[in-house]
């Protein structure tokens, strides 16, 4: 009765605008608070008049009529009014509620804008759980000092695992920040995985969806996009790569997944946010879980401008915000309340199974690349070998059907190495080899038979190509690039091809980034990418790996060899093994020790388990000896040893009182600023951390021998930039920071400090010193 009022009252409300004339009722505003930016524009829908008045019935939203529900949806839905949120600053952005309380909204003030942030507020719910009101005045979130939600823009959206992933436009990234951070923990470019045009939304299609599971990008230029995501090891995530499936009109500002057996809509249905044309629209979806545009319908019409609605958890209302009387939120009633969500679906396994085994000559394991590995739904194990302390035997790389191998620094044995992996081709093993393989400046080049009996596809070379980069597909149709639309990479060589080989990707620099090569019936693939740091490569390079497999393992051309019979089970070393869960979405445990592995040390072999996360098992004979936390008292620092940039912010005993960091010099007060601020994507706050740390460590007695000229060079890469928060330098990448890193934490020539107790929830194995080996950037 109460809807059919309302909309009586609607009807006499448009006859006495007939009366008067054709009056416009309201004319969308231009919207506050964007960003002057090239793909988005002020909303300009038509005005509603008596002309444009919606045919059949239509249901008028309860304290503003100009926003109606058209059918087929007016009968089974209802729109209400329930007001502006207090304190959130004009440039309104998207809204969602906090993982861990329904009863607390957030929503992005000053959106677009480097001064944007998220901001918090109570809620006020009737008795049958409906929103209705706000409590208070809204806050920054989660702390008054908190930087989470620059240039947010038309999703914030609690994502697996609690993280919080903001879009931010038009940066074109997306920012992720792990419950209980005040700063985003990672932000991401998306031009890198093939995201041309800025960034609006983003969701995650939920349980019981077409592609359940998967996440979904759309550009505010229209492009909606299926992303292929991993595990970063850091408790965040990374886009691996991103595959256009439609294109939205309208400038799409935010999406939502019908709550399953809704009335009216079709089963499986998004909700698109239509920015520059101020309604929602619902569209089917197919198969994969992406919207069939042509089959859209309007959902809610007359609001203006608006960016990200969401689906309220506890009743199925829909909310969103409107230009129309500074920002008001309107609550659309008669959606089912959604499932609980369930946890991420096992992937069907595929018609191979593969494991596959990373033998890294390196300071530590890669940590997202296995991740990238395992993810594909054909894999069944991803196991790490230290070839750096140890080569494998054959019969340990015949338990594997792919053995990928690449290096950052000195092979154990660069002649055995590339020996047992031509022996190990030879008996039909799919073998790929990775940057620096082919660098022949120092003992990381690749040497035996598989370098100089036609195995490889590369000739080495001393040419070093340190400069991002993406690659053209040469053969979109080859076997190795299917399913990989975008390649890109920091780290490479200006290797040429051996004789005979084949490029199907090549970098727009000119080198080869993806080749194969048969040498005597058997294929081995190059990849011309370093693979080991992690924010320094995107694509879907873990695809290209397993498609190695796929294509010379399961039927492709050339003629498929047999699996290598698997032999006597690797006995794992010190590393702690991860247990995969049954979500097929496992995560690296990085090694705590560097003592030597005569075996593969397996880390990614997925077990069934009865709760939904990794667990971690360390094997039975840890060659590390827990000792206590060191404590934030001001404890003499111990010479001979090194201590981690954490420990520099936070302790007042330095050994000088400046540092000089490229052309200028730095004195306390402005190095512990240095140290305070978040990096926030600047590389240069990056470098500076690190450079801060090794210094100290030298100032204290600590060899840095095999850091000097990598100083050297950061200095020179730094030069006249000065550091935030003293300036405003920046750099968008380095090849510095990583080497820095691991000798701040004993990884290279000197021991990390073994000091009583550090800040931390518990004991932690003590590293042992590192064999001095000459640095790579």
């Amino acid at each position: 009765m109460k809807r059919n009022l309302n909309r009586l009252a609607a009807i006499l409300l448009f006859a006495c605008v007939a009366i008067t004339g054709s009056l416009t009722l309201w004319a969308n505003t231009p919207r506050q608070g964007t960003a002057v930016d090239a793909g988005k524009t002020p909303g300009t829908a038509a005005p509603f008049t008596l002309s444009n008045t919606p045919a059949g019935n239509f249901s008028a939203c309860v304290g503003d009529t100009r926003v109606f529900i058209p059918e087929p949806f007016a009968a089974a839905y209802s729109c209400v009014k329930i007001g502006t949120v207090p304190a959130v600053p004009v440039g309104w952005g998207a809204l969602t509620l906090k993982y861990d309380d329904p009863n607390t909204l957030l929503m992005g003030g000053r959106a677009n804008t480097a001064n944007g942030r998220i901001y918090q507020i109570g809620l006020v719910r009737d008795a049958n759980m409906h929103i209705t009101g706000f409590t208070g005045t809204a806050t920054i979130y989660p702390t008054a000092d908190a930087t989470i939600g620059q240039n947010n823009d038309g999703s914030i959206v609690f994502g697996p695992d609690d993280v919080l992933f903001v879009t931010r436009f038009p940066n074109n990234e997306l920012e992720q920040s792990k419950p209980g951070s005040s700063d985003p923990d990672k932000v991401t470019n998306l031009s890198r995985v093939g995201i041309d045009h800025s960034v609006g939304s983003i969701g995650f299609v939920p349980s019981g969806f077409p592609g359940a599971g998967s996440m979904k990008i759309v550009s505010a230029a229209g492009e909606w996009y299926h992303c292929d995501f991993v595990p970063d090891g850091n408790g965040t995530f990374e886009v691996t790569s991103a595959f256009l499936r439609a294109t939205v009109p309208a400038t799409p500002e935010g999406i939502l997944f019908v709550p399953p057996n809704s009335p009216v809509f079709p089963a499986n249905s998004v909700l698109i946010n239509e920015w520059s044309s101020g309604k929602i629209v619902t569209a089917p979806l197919d198969a994969n879980g992406d919207p069939i545009v042509a089959n859209a319908q309007d959902v809610v019409v007359g609001f203006g401008s608006s960016e990200g609605p969401f689906i309220d958890s506890l009743t199925g209302d829909l909310l969103f915000w409107s230009t129309n009387n500074g920002g008001s939120i309107f609550r659309v009633t008669g959606f089912q309340v959604p499932p609980t969500p369930a946890p991420t679906p096992t992937p069907t396994p595929g018609p191979c199974q593969y494991r596959v085994l990373i033998a890294y000559a390196d300071t530590e394991p890669p940590v997202l690349l296995p991740n990238e590995i395992m993810a594909e739904p054909d894999v069944a194990a991803v196991d790490l070998f230290d070839a750096s302390n140890a080569t494998p035997t054959l019969q340990q790389l015949q338990q594997y059907d792919i053995v990928f191998a690449f290096s950052r620094m000195g092979w154990n044995d660069r002649v055995a190495m590339g020996n047992v992996l031509a022996d190990y081709e030879d008996g039909g093993g799919v073998v790929v080899v990775g940057t620096f393989a082919w660098d022949s400046q120092a003992t990381w080049n690749l040497a035996g038979r598989w370098m100089t009996d036609g195995y490889t596809p590369y000739n080495s070379t001393s040419q070093q190509l340190f400069s991002y980069t993406s690659a053209n597909i040469a053969d979109p149709s080859q076997q190795l690039m299917q399913g990989v639309s975008r390649l890109g990479a920091f780290y490479r060589n200006g290797v040429t091809l051996t004789s005979g080989a084949i490029a199907v990707a090549n970098w727009t620099d000119g080198p080869p980034a993806v080749a194969y090569k048969t040498n005597n019936g058997k294929t081995a693939v190059g990849i011309n990418a370093a693979l080991h740091f992690q924010n320094e490569y995107a694509g879907a390079w873990g695809r290209v790996i397993v498609n190695a497999g796929r294509w010379l393992l399961c039927g492709g051309t050339p003629t498929p060899t047999p699996t290598p019979t698997a032999t006597a089970t690797a006995t794992p070393s010190a590393t702690a093994t991860a247990t995969a869960s049954a979500t097929g979405t496992p995560t690296v445990s990085p090694s705590p020790t560097v003592t030597p592995s005569t075996t593969p040390s397996p880390t990614l072999t997925p077990t069934p388990s009865a709760t939904a996360s990794p667990t971690s098992t360390p094997s039975s004979t840890p060659s590390t000896t827990p000792t206590a936390s060191p404590t934030a008292t001001a404890t003499p620092t111990p010479a001979g040893c090194v201590l981690g940039q954490g420990y520099w912010k936070n302790h007042e005993q330095w050994p000088v009182n400046q540092l000089q960091l490229g052309n200028r010099t730095y004195n306390r007060q402005e190095l512990q600023a240095i140290l305070r601020q978040p990096p926030r994507g600047n590389s240069l706050n990056q470098l500076a951390h690190q450079e801060i740390a090794a210094k100290l460590n030298i100032a204290t007695g600590a060899d840095g021998s095999c850091v000097t000229q990598v100083l050297a060079a950061a200095d020179a890469m730094i030069g006249n930039l000065v550091i935030p928060p003293v300036g405003n330098g920046h750099l968008r990448a380095n090849p510095y920071v990583r080497t820095l890193a691991s000798y701040n934490n004993g990884g290279l020539c000197v021991p990390k400090c073994d000091l009583p107790g550090s800040p931390g929830p518990g004991p932690r194995p003590t590293a042992r010193p590192h064999p001095s080996r000459a640095p790579r950037p």
